[in-house]
C-alpha cells in the first residue's frame, strides 16, 4: 500500500527551493536598508559610517551570493527529482504540485521587484556620491 502521506522527492525539493527563495528574498531585502541607510548618510555628508555602511554593504553582497548559491543548488535538485536534465524556471514551475507554485513564483516576483528597487538606489547613491565628491574638488 502506497503511503499519501510522503511527500514526492521533487516535492521535498521544491520545499527546500522556497525555502532558499526566502532566504534570499530576505538577504536582497537587508541590502536594500543598507542602500537606503547609505542614501542618507550620502545626504548627511557623514564620511565616517559611510565607510562603515560600506563594508556593511560588501557583507551583504557576499551573503546574497552565498543565498544565490543555494538556491541554485535546489532549483537544480528540483529538476533533477523531476528526472530532467535542465528546464527553465517557468517550465520547473508549472510541473510542481500547486501548493508549491504559488509560493514559488510570489516569491520570486518579489526578489525581482526589490532588485529594481536595489539598482534605483545603486544608481541614486553612485550619481549623489559622485555629486558630493566633486564639490569638494
Amino acid at each position: 500500500m502506497i503511503n499519501r502521506h510522503t511527500p514526492k522527492k521533487h516535492e521535498n525539493a521544491a520545499e527546500e527551493l522556497t525555502c532558499a527563495l526566502r532566504e534570499e528574498l530576505l538577504e536582497h531585502a537587508g541590502l536594500l536598508e543598507l542602500l537606503q541607510r547609505q542614501q542618507a548618510l550620502i545626504f548627511e555628508e557623514n564620511l565616517l559610517d559611510l565607510i562603515k555602511i560600506s563594508d556593511e554593504i560588501f557583507s551583504q553582497q557576499q551573503i546574497i551570493k552565498s543565498s544565490r548559491h543555494t538556491r541554485t543548488y535546489w532549483q537544480k535538485r528540483t529538476v533533477q527529482a523531476m528526472h530532467e536534465d535542465d528546464l527553465p524556471w517557468d517550465e520547473m514551475a508549472h510541473r510542481l504540485p500547486v501548493r508549491n507554485q504559488v509560493p514559488l513564483q510570489l516569491i520570486r516576483i518579489e526578489i525581482n521587484s526589490v532588485l529594481n528597487q536595489i539598482q534605483v538606489l545603486l544608481s541614486q547613491n553612485q550619481f549623489l556620491s559622485r555629486r558630493a565628491t566633486s564639490l569638494l574638488d
